[in-house]
């Protein structure tokens, strides 16, 4: 994942609460310079980056020969119309 703002990576990071421990998906620059000197854009909760990738992984190996066909008709037809100039 890369930050929008920077370009750089998003790195694991934790918070440590009272209580408990929070894991997050934190850009580098913010990470390694702080939100003055680096990057200040938010952090993203690691839970709900994880189950968005994992259900994005499930719909694409799930609908896997759909997507290759779309793929295909789609580079065919733009063959097809560039032959026609």
């Amino acid at each position: 994942i890369r930050c929008p703002q920077c370009g750089r990576g998003y790195i694991g990071t934790t918070a440590h609460g009272r209580h408990n421990v929070y894991r997050y998906y934190t850009c580098w620059s913010r990470a390694r310079y702080g939100t003055r000197a680096g990057c200040d854009i938010h952090r993203f909760n690691a839970e709900h980056i994880e189950a968005a990738v994992t259900a994005a992984l499930l719909d694409l190996y799930t609908h896997r020969g759909e997507l290759i066909d779309q793929g295909v008709h789609l580079i065919a037809g733009v063959k097809i119309s560039s032959l026609a100039k």
